[in-house]
């Protein structure tokens, strides 16, 4: 009897599933019935993480046209097509949205920019009330709350760029304070003038709040003041019209104040002893005037002009003998005011200069009618996650309560004076206790009961607005000058971001924490290692297909979370909010052991405390009495945190920070001891005894291959992530086993409640089988794959 075709192909598939069943069952018994190592050797003190292995980081190497290797999928792109990496950084800066921004020019990334509830509300505080005042005016403070990455900064900067006239208009002068800057500044200098303060017994040398505000004042102004034509590059009328490095209020101020009896200044005479000495500023810098031999400075104005040049000379914006001044400096690195004026030694002449100059610019603008808006962001930026740095945290919002939000001594501050300050609404939750309870501040609580306005970010990945982010970043990409027929990386983020337009709210929470930054530098990622992929596979220009793109995505796209666009798990190297760290890789700084479990016991045991006691001090606790060190502990939270897997806050009464798991923290703990690549990926990133890596060493698939070579990477996958989660759960049972830990943590049972048996591993034996399933349905078409799985089936029997 001959079968038909179809009934030939029915029996295949009865075949292929009856296949894929037995091997099924046959690894999860590998899985589960015995260890399959002996952890009782005393080799198996020494340690070996596969990727610095000598031999593995070789066969993990690609090689490039020349010869050469390279573990960096960057380096490899680079090779091939230039243009790869180049769009990559054009895409990256659209991502991020910031730059250093001047409302007189273009900004760049103004058309990537997704219309919001919080833009509209930040426009409505420039509407008029019934008296014709604007509503910004009636409120000391405004709050703009949203989480690290939903587009606060953007936002703000498209605000500030479209509503700049009518803020000059309304004579209202506005400076922003990056904290973040401030902070790197502050370590800066702690650094730089440690041994000199130890020598003077003086700890203070460390730029406020308040100083910086009053420098970037003056800095701005000095650049602002004077009326020089250019074309912006970036404007798309940049033909058609030119526009002027001035500001129309800045110079409107400097013609008021160059009219005023205040600009004069009487010299000086003081020796350079009596200068070191004179506490005066004022005096001290009528002193200094006079020394100027080259500057004819007689008034406050021609010092200005003075800086003026100083700044444009320094930063190379100085052109034709000072006749013309270029719109950019040639590099954003570096600053006058942060190179010169706050690097130098607070005790320096030209500090003290600037700072008396700061001061007398802000008296004489709110004195005569006009207004200063400060606007403090970047609190969010800084890494506080680590409690050790907790000190740091509370001087800086301190500082920013002493100023701008209470600048004078009596706490009423200056009615002309106006604050904007961009936060999560957990920051704000603490500032707002902190503030309440200190009594220098009371006569300002009605501000934030009365005068103040919060602000909220449309929340954009659950309310629908990430939809139209995608879509301007779709068509940011296809007008990219990189975005060619050869630059396969702009076609496969085009398909990218057009396929993530109907992703489900829920998966966006629950994967990403609701950080669209996040969301979207994950995107670019995987766009680059499918770039990589389409050379690395060909090493030839042929169509790389819609049909093609999309398969590679569905199979891609799920272990990108862990390898950010690399072939493998390199660290943890950028603070995007994107997995990128091994859950099983951390190694302790004393004696470089690995601590298999250390990230997993955090997560379960801030799971099972109550709400009141979640304080890094609890948690803490228990992981020491787990045999855990504070340092490393405070570590691991800090990497869980930046990564989205943790909430923090800062409580004020307590003066410590608390801590609860997100979405994404139970998501991805169990991902990586629920899903065979993660598994793969990680066993070749974690530090594992030398019988393990022996045992696992063979099967790491090599990506030096020639074209079209076979890796065996599924039958391999299934070998390497079995055997690891085979020792991860006996040396997990093991270590749950010994008594000194239980004796250790039972002390602590009657007040936290915590039984040993909650710390277990979170292993999801359903999406565990699915995974290896998944990869088994390619094994069972290769007969090389299938021989190499049967041998190490016979090898664990």
């Amino acid at each position: 009897m001959v079968l038909a075709k179809e009934d030939i192909q029915v029996e295949k598939n009865k075949s292929n599933e009856r296949n894929l069943n037995y091997y099924t069952d046959e690894i999860l018994r590998v899985l589960n019935n015995k260890p399959l190592f002996d952890m009782s050797s005393s080799n198996n003190s020494v340690f070996t993480k596969p990727i610095e292995n000598g031999d593995i980081a070789k066969k993990l190497e690609v090689r490039l046209k020349g010869g050469a290797r390279t573990s960096r999928v960057s380096d490899f792109l680079d090779d091939h097509n230039p243009n790869e990496m180049n769009f990559y950084k054009d895409a990256e800066d659209a991502i991020w949205g910031h730059q250093n921004f001047n409302p007189r020019n273009a900004y760049k990334f103004r058309n990537l920019f997704a219309y919001n509830q919080c833009y509209q509300d930040l426009c409505e505080l420039l509407d008029t009330d019934e008296n014709g005042q604007l509503k910004l005016l009636q409120r000391k403070l405004t709050f703009q709350l949203g989480k690290k990455g939903s587009g606060k900064t953007i936002t703000q900067n498209v605000w500030l760029g479209d509503k700049n006239k009518k803020l000059e208009d309304n004579n209202i002068f506005w400076i922003r304070l990056d904290v973040e800057k401030l902070y790197n500044l502050r370590e800066s200098m702690s650094k730089k003038f440690e041994r000199e303060m130890k020598a003077k017994g003086r700890k203070e040398v460390l730029i406020s709040t308040k100083e910086y505000f009053l420098g970037q004042l003056l800095y701005v102004f000095c650049k602002r003041f004077k009326e020089f034509p250019y074309q912006d590059p970036h404007d798309p009328e940049v033909d058609k019209r030119n526009k002027c490095t001035s500001s129309e209020l800045i110079k409107r101020i400097y013609k008021d104040l160059s009219e005023s009896g205040e600009n004069n200044i009487n010299k000086i005479k003081l020796t350079k002893k009596e200068e070191e000495h004179y506490e005066d500023l004022q005096m001290f810098f009528q002193s200094r005037l006079s020394k100027l031999r080259e500057q004819d400075c007689t008034k406050i104005t021609d010092y200005l002009s003075y800086l003026e040049e100083i700044i444009s000379k320094d930063e190379r914006t100085w052109k034709r003998d000072g006749e013309e001044r270029t719109p950019f400096a040639p590099t954003r690195k570096t600053s006058y005011l942060i190179d010169h004026v706050f690097l130098e030694n607070k005790d320096s002449a030209l500090f003290k200069s600037w700072k008396f100059l700061g001061e007398t610019l802000r008296g004489f603008i709110l004195n005569c009618g006009y207004r200063i808006l400060y606007i403090v962001d970047g609190v969010d930026n800084i890494n506080f996650e680590n409690p050790s740095s907790k000190d740091k945290y509370e001087e800086l919002i301190e500082e920013l309560l002493d100023f701008p939000v209470s600048p004078d001594s009596d706490g009423t501050g200056n009615d002309n004076e106006l604050i904007f300050i961009a936060m999560r609404d957990s920051t704000f939750v603490e500032f707002e206790k902190r503030y309440k309870t200190q009594p220098k501040h009371r006569n300002l609580q009605s501000y934030l009961k009365v005068r103040s306005r919060k602000i909220f970010m449309d929340d954009s990945i659950q309310k629908g607005t990430i939809k139209e982010i995608l879509e301007k970043r779709a068509k940011f990409i296809k007008e990219s000058k990189y975005a060619k027929e050869t630059t396969k990386m702009a076609k496969i983020l085009d398909r990218i971001l057009t396929k993530s337009h109907n992703v489900e709210e829920v998966n966006l929470k629950k994967i990403w924490n609701s950080n669209y930054r996040s969301f979207l530098y994950s995107r670019l990622y995987l766009s680059k290692y499918l770039a990589f992929r389409y050379y690395w596979r060909t090493n030839k220009e042929i169509p790389y297909t819609d049909e093609e793109i999309d398969e590679d995505i569905n199979i891609f796209e799920d272990i990108n979370f862990y390898l950010n666009g690399e072939m493998y798990a390199q660290g943890m190297e950028n603070d995007d909010g994107t997995v990128r760290f091994n859950h099983f890789g951390f190694i302790d700084t004393l004696e470089q052991k690995p601590f298999l479990f250390i990230y997993i016991y955090i997560l379960e045991a801030i799971k099972i405390l109550d709400k009141n006691n979640l304080y890094s001090s609890n948690i803490i606790n228990i992981m020491e009495q787990l045999g855990f060190f504070k340092d490393d502990c405070e570590s691991c939270i800090n990497n869980l945190e930046k990564s989205g897997m943790l909430k923090q806050l800062f409580n004020v009464e307590k003066k410590e920070f608390a801590y609860d798991v997100t979405e994404k923290g139970t998501f991805f703990s169990e991902k990586f001891c629920s899903c065979i690549q993660y598994l793969y990926h990680s066993c070749i990133d974690t530090k594992l005894p030398n019988i393990v890596f022996d045992s696992i060493k063979r099967y790491i698939s090599p990506n030096d291959v020639p074209p079209r070579g076979d890796r065996n990477f599924p039958v391999n996958c299934i070998i390497v992530g079995v055997s690891f989660l085979n020792f991860l759960k006996f040396e997990h049972k093991r270590i749950l086993k010994d008594k000194r830990i239980w004796k250790n943590t039972s002390e602590i049972h009657s007040e936290e409640h915590i039984d040993m048996k909650t710390f277990e591993l979170p292993i999801n034996d359903k999406l565990l089988k699915e995974s290896i399933r998944k990869m088994l349905k390619k094994v069972i078409k290769n007969s090389n794959q299938i021989e190499i799985l049967e041998d190490w089936l016979n090898k664990t029997r």
